[in-house]
């Protein structure tokens, strides 16, 4: 099944079926539609790396990924090659549809520094590049939640603009969990802030979130506030996955629930 895209991107972006699954080591290459300089490095590379970070915190996992075991190790920061600025990636471990995420934020990046293609590739593979389809209708472009959470989880009928993450462990984390917890769930955030989960055709910069700067910690409880929620409610699907990344890692988690 071919990655697609609800959004009608206005570049190519092509991958080798093989970089979809398993973990991988990968180059990321964006030819630039005019002449490439560090300028338009450098703001390609304010997009990737939030995207990049997302990828460390298990939200991209999907339904098939232990999301503990979802991430991409190591990168380099852009280099410019003939053309292209190129990223490489080591250790990538992410759900397909995340490189449609990627592509999608650097929408954003087009109206400025315009994008001709994108290509997501292992040099050591072999098969043929194939293309995102664009303009899919009712496609949900996001990686789902894992299928194996093990702990309540708690939605409700609407989501609301203003929204409280409210997290139950199984006992009150530690000083130093509590700090580890903060990392997961601050690697995830600038993703959000950055459009990384738009809902077509509204611009992805339109559909962020403001998560706030301080965890609320009370005996075993967490509270986490995220104001002006405008993205798309797979955003939670992807928390959800953190904290199936946490409870593995870090304290177990008994239940999770949006208020």
């Amino acid at each position: 099944m071919r990655l697609s895209t609800p959004y009608n991107l206005p570049f190519r972006v092509s991958y080798q079926p093989e970089v979809a699954w398993g973990e991988r080591d990968i180059t990321l290459r964006i030819f630039p539609a005019d002449s490439v300089s560090t300028e338009t490095a450098d703001a390609m590379d304010s997009t990737v790396l939030p995207f990049l970070l997302m990828g460390t915190s298990g939200a991209l996992a999907g339904v098939s990924i232990e999301p503990w075991d979802s991430t991409v190790k190591e990168w380099s920061s852009p280099v410019v090659r003939d053309s292209a600025i190129e990223w490489s990636l080591k250790s990538v471990r992410f759900d397909p549809q995340a490189w449609v995420m990627l592509a999608q934020m650097l929408m954003v990046d087009h109206r400025v520094h315009a994008i001709g293609r994108i290509e997501i590739v292992d040099a050591r593979s072999t098969e043929k590049m194939i293309e995102v389809v664009t303009g899919a209708s009712k496609v949900n472009p996001y990686p789902d939640r894992w299928a194996g959470i093990g702990f309540a989880v708690e939605l409700g009928k609407d989501i609301s603009k203003n929204l409280t993450v409210c997290v139950a462990f199984a006992r009150e984390p530690s000083d130093e969990e509590q700090a580890s917890v903060g990392e997961e769930l601050f690697a995830w955030a600038p993703g959000l802030m950055f459009g990384a989960y738009g809902v077509a055709p509204v611009p992805p910069d339109r559909c962020t979130g403001m998560p706030d700067e301080e965890l609320v910690f009370v005996d075993n409880q967490l509270e986490w506030a995220i104001s002006n929620f405008r993205a798309h409610t797979s955003a939670i699907d992807g928390l959800v996955n953190v904290f199936a990344s946490l409870s593995k890692k870090v304290v177990p988690v008994q239940a999770f629930r949006i208020e």
